[in-house]
């Protein structure tokens, strides 16, 4: 290709799902969409000779280039906004490298509210994603205390001394939460079948706070399962902790009136 900048505009096309605007990490790599990026960004000629080409981009490539294309088209004074009003609840991936160490996952929507306003924002429901997939990666069992409970209601920020498990205290700010519950139901139905014990377990109790009968029946359902799971056991006053396997009947006879607590206080 005998144009440079029309060569550099095809590799920033052929951009995906990331975009780095800069050299990135300790290494400082600048990879072949950033370098194009780069050439055409001060190219103010080139990107007027470009223009309507760039703005197909926007209108039928892939995240990463529509980020690209809207970033140039914006270099030559266009108002970008209602060629990314289709994107605003986009939920493609789309990764940010500004340059240097810092790289942002992110959806597509979120990377355009960027763009947009210059202010960061994260969807709730990829943030609820990024929760539930915390809590799909429990090795054992472990509930909250109640001391846990009531840190968390009143918004105080996590102590690690707390529990054992980082997941715990998701399972606690999801507990707490009746309307993420209601958004994360489905996500706890199909856990119902999981091949991980704890995992079904904590599934059944969430499922509980936000609909007691389905919440009981999957209890009732895993106490029949005829497993083990490891629980977390604390011993000499809570000095020290091991895992150690426990029938799910017996897990969820102790989880009857669990938590032991007047929830009008929480």
């Amino acid at each position: 290709m005998d144009d440079p900048a029309r060569a550099q505009l095809a590799t920033l096309a052929g951009a995906t799902d990331a975009v780095s605007l800069g050299p990135v990490g300790v290494a400082a790599i600048v990879s072949d969409e950033c370098r194009a990026y780069l050439a055409l960004k001060d190219d103010l000629a080139a990107l007027s000779r470009l223009e309507p080409e760039l703005v197909r981009l926007t209108r039928e490539a892939a995240p990463a280039a529509v980020i690209y294309a809207a970033l140039l088209l914006r270099r030559l004074g266009r108002d970008v906004a209602p060629l990314l009003e289709p994107y605003r609840d986009d939920r493609r991936r789309c990764s940010m490298a500004p340059g240097g160490c810092m790289v942002v996952t992110s959806w597509m929507c979120e990377a355009v509210h960027h763009l947009l306003t210059g202010e960061h924002w994260s969807h709730p429901e990829r943030l609820l994603e990024a929760e539930l997939d915390q809590l799909a990666g429990a090795n054992w069992f472990e509930l909250p205390s109640r001391k846990l409970l009531e840190r968390t209601q009143k918004g105080r920020r996590r102590d690690g001394r707390m529990a054992s498990g980082h997941w715990v205290f998701t399972f606690t700010e999801l507990f707490l939460d009746r309307p993420k519950l209601g958004r994360a139901r489905p996500t706890l139905e199909r856990w119902l079948a999981h091949e991980a014990p704890q995992l079904r377990l904590y599934a059944a109790l969430l499922l509980r706070e936000l609909d007691r009968s389905a919440g009981e029946n999957a209890l009732s359902a895993q106490a029949l399962s005829g497993v083990t799971v490891h629980q977390l056991k604390w011993r000499w006053g809570g000095l020290w902790s091991r895992t150690a396997p426990v029938s799910l009947r017996e897990v969820v006879s102790e989880l009857a009136h669990w938590p032991e607590r007047d929830r009008s206080s929480l």
